[in-house]
């Protein structure tokens, strides 16, 4: 099945919601972004974490209700963190846009350490 044909609420279901209490903490991946903030300064008491790539039809479908609920989540102390697997950032930008939650992408898409360290597999 290919990768991209997979449906908006699997995405969103897959995807992981870190927190301080989980028993797993010591091997969770603490990969660093760009902006230099590290995982680890997001799970203070949980993290949602999205992975996605804006070419993917269900991912941007996803969008909206990433939108819808984001708010709502930030406003519970969940902050929503989006890992694009995006290989070209004007892409990400095109599809995308400005998104009014934090959006990481290093363009190395299924080579990117935070989705290999997170042992990501399918989005």
């Amino acid at each position: 099945m290919p990768r991209h044909s997979l449906i908006p609420l699997l995405l969103l279901c897959s995807c992981l919601f870190v927190g301080a209490q989980s028993s797993d903490r010591d091997q969770l991946p603490n990969f660093e972004f760009p902006d230099g903030k590290s995982l680890e300064e997001f799970v203070s008491k949980g993290v949602i974490l999205v992975y996605g790539d804006s070419s993917c039809q269900a991912c941007q479908q996803a969008q909206g209700f990433l939108q819808l609920r984001h708010q709502r989540w930030r406003d519970w102390g969940f902050p929503l963190v989006y890992i694009a697997l995006d290989g070209d950032q004007k892409n990400l930008q095109q599809n995308f846009g400005t998104t009014p939650w934090a959006l990481y992408c290093d363009e190395k898409s299924w080579d990117s350490p935070w989705v290999s360290q997170a042992n990501i597999h399918a989005i």
